[in-house]
């Protein structure tokens, strides 16, 4: 009966640490768009931050998910980086904004494991219609690793909110 005990509790901690405390991702509508996104459009994104931490890195790999994700997903007639100047009839200006970091590195799962805690990247999407500079919509998204051992860190919060970010604007387009 006590090994029957040990067993179940060691099947129980090993699913526990395999499975992990969920991470996820969230998006609040803060200005829902209240309009479609012409399939052919033009997107323009850029990534910035209001925070004191050096995100630079991050910055780089929010915009390269973002963009791969929304070419994978062909639906854009284009999609660059950084802001429309001239020529922008049909462009959309994406700017994603971190407002906040919780940075778990790779060495800091694999030491500390589940006491590193959830990877966490939030940010402040605000798309804008690149002629008028009209505002058409601002986005709140979350995205976060779990808290396990074998959770993954911030890379992969950062991965689910360019998912989040991607899913919003395919959700978007007008069929």
């Amino acid at each position: 009966m006590v090994r029957f005990l040990i067993l179940i509790l060691a099947v129980v901690v090993v699913c526990g640490a395999v499975i992990g405390c969920a991470g996820g991702s969230s998006i609040t509508a803060l200005h829902p768009m209240e309009r479609a996104i012409a399939p052919n459009s033009t997107l323009y994104f850029s990534a910035q931050s209001v925070i004191a931490e050096d995100v630079q890195a991050e910055m780089v790999k929010l915009e390269a998910e973002v963009s791969s994700k929304l070419l994978e997903a062909a639906v854009f007639k284009a999609v660059y980086l950084g802001a429309c100047t001239d020529s922008c009839e049909n462009t959309l200006n994406i700017h994603g904004v971190i407002t906040d970091i919780h940075k778990v590195t790779g060495e800091q799962r694999f030491f500390a494991g589940a006491f590193a805690g959830k990877a966490r990247l939030n940010v402040d999407l605000i798309i804008c219609d690149a002629v008028s500079g009209d505002t058409l919509g601002v986005y709140e998204v979350e995205g976060k690793s779990g808290g396990t051992g074998l959770a993954g860190g911030t890379g992969t919060a950062i991965d689910r909110a360019a998912t989040q970010i991607a899913e919003l604007l395919q959700g978007h387009v007008s069929q």
